[in-house]
C-alpha cells in the first residue's frame, strides 16, 4: 500500500509504502536503501517484538487440538473453556496460549493419566514455574505489541519510548531480569532500532514537553543521521 504527501504545487514531500514483513521483503528494503540513500526502511515493530516459539507449550496444544476425542476430554475438565483463543494482537497468540495453559494447569494435570510424552510435560512442575515466569516477563512486551499493532494512529514516534517503559516493567517482576534484557536488547538493536525511530522519538512533541524525555547520545545521533540522509551537507540543506 502506497501513500504520500505533496505541496500545493504537487511537489512530493514524503512518500511511503507499507509492505508485509517477510524475509524477501526485508532483503529488498535493505537493497533499496543502498541504491537510494534518501529512503528509510524501518522493519515491522510487531514482527520484531513477536514472541519466539516455545516448543513444549506448542506440543501440549497441538497434541490436544489434533484429536477431537482429546479436545472433548479437555473440555470436560476445563468446563468447556478453550486453551487456544484469539489474541489481543495478531502476534501475541503464543503468549495467550501459555497464559491459558497456566490458568488450566490443574485441570490438565488431572486429565493426564498416561506416561506419554505430552503427559510428562504437563506433570512437570518446572514447566509450570517457567510458564508463570514467561507470563510475567511477556506482559510488558504484549503491551508494546498492542500499541504498535493497531490502526488508529501512527506508531513510529512511540516505539522507542514504549520499549523504554517495557524493560523496567520486566525488571520489577523477575529476579533474572538481566538475562531477559540481554535477549530484548539483542533483538532491539539487531532487528528493529533504526535512526528513524530515534528521530521520531526526539521530535515527538508529547514526549518532548513531558519533562521525562531523556535525550541520550543515541537519540541525538539518530536525529543527525536522519537530517543528513537527504543531503550530507547540512549547509546545503539550509
Amino acid at each position: 500500500m502506497c501513500d504520500g504527501w505533496s505541496t500545493k504545487n504537487k511537489h512530493p514531500i514524503i512518500n511511503r509504502m507499507i509492505y508485509y514483513s517477510e524475509a524477501s521483503n526485508k532483503a529488498d528494503g535493505t537493497r533499496l536503501m543502498l541504491e537510494m540513500p534518501h529512503i528509510f526502511w524501518p522493519p515491522c515493530a510487531a514482527h520484531c517484538v513477536d514472541l519466539e516459539d516455545i516448543e513444549k507449550a506448542k506440543k501440549i496444544t497441538s497434541c490436544i487440538y489434533n484429536n477431537d476425542k482429546i479436545v472433548n476430554l479437555m473440555k470436560s475438565y476445563t468446563k468447556d473453556r478453550e486453551l487456544l483463543r484469539p489474541g489481543i494482537t495478531r502476534f501475541a497468540t503464543l503468549f495467550i496460549s501459555i497464559e491459558s495453559l497456566v490458568r488450566h494447569s490443574m485441570e490438565l494435570k488431572r486429565m493426564c493419566t498416561t506416561p506419554e510424552r505430552v503427559s510428562s510435560i504437563i506433570l512437570d512442575n518446572k514447566i509450570w514455574k517457567k510458564a508463570c515466569e514467561v507470563c510475567l516477563v511477556m506482559e510488558p512486551l504484549v503491551k508494546v505489541l498492542k500499541l504498535v499493532d493497531q490502526d488508529k494512529k501512527p506508531t513510529l514516534a512511540i516505539v522507542y519510548e514504549a520499549m523504554d517503559r517495557a524493560k523496567p516493567g520486566i525488571k520489577g517482576v523477575v529476579k533474572d531480569w538481566q538475562t531477559y534484557w540481554t535477549v530484548i536488547d539483542k533483538r532491539w538493536y539487531k532487528m528493529l532500532l533504526k535512526h528513524l525511530h530515534a528521530a521520531a522519538y526526539f521530535l515527538n512533541p508529547i514526549l518532548q514537553y513531558s519533562g521525562t524525555c531523556n535525550y541520550t547520545d543515541e537519540l541525538r545521533q539518530g536525529l543527525k543521521a536522519v537530517i543528513k540522509r537527504p543531503d550530507p551537507d547540512i549547509n546545503a540543506q539550509s
